[in-house]
């Protein structure tokens, strides 16, 4: 009896290492694991960009600015979908709030939404406050490419002011 029990012992514990030994110790897949706030904004802007049901994805992305009215991604896109139907007093607004909500951020961040502001008041004919974001990115960076860009729109912006 004792050897028998011995063996049952040994063969388990054998059985037991086989079996971890066995075991995956890295899961073979990453699994995506996302947010309850993520899947919303995700579920609001493919509503918008399919066309399919934009005032539900709107809706949406309202939703998340009332858990939080300084959730940086629901503003910037009702920013981008404001632009895009045309309601730039809207996209003033969503982008002007963004702009709060990243003074913490590093300033070369606000460069996307300073410029996307300042295209929102140029199409509302507010040219000095469209200039005032223009030059306020050219400070803001070093890279060539952007200040092309941005040094060609203050002259634009100074040739219709004036």
């Amino acid at each position: 009896m004792k050897a028998n029990g011995r063996f049952l012992l040994i063969a388990g514990g054998a059985t037991l290492l086989a079996v971890l030994f066995l075991l995956p110790r890295v899961p073979s897949k990453t699994i995506e694991v996302k947010t309850e706030r993520e899947e919303k904004l995700a579920k609001a802007v493919e509503l918008v960009n399919s066309g399919s049901s934009p005032m539900e994805g709107i809706t949406l992305l309202r939703e998340l600015l009332q858990d939080n009215p300084y959730d940086k991604d629901a503003l910037w896109y009702l920013g981008e979908f404001s632009m895009r139907s045309g309601q730039y007093e809207n996209a003033v607004n969503r982008y002007e709030t963004l702009l709060k909500a990243m003074r913490d951020d590093e300033p070369e961040k606000t460069i996307g939404p300073l410029m996307r502001l300042a295209e929102a008041y140029s199409n509302l004919q507010r040219y000095e406050e469209a200039l005032i974001r223009m030059e306020k990115i050219e400070s803001l960076t070093s890279d060539s490419s952007i200040l092309e860009v941005v040094r060609m729109r203050i002259n634009e912006l100074k040739q219709i002011k004036n």
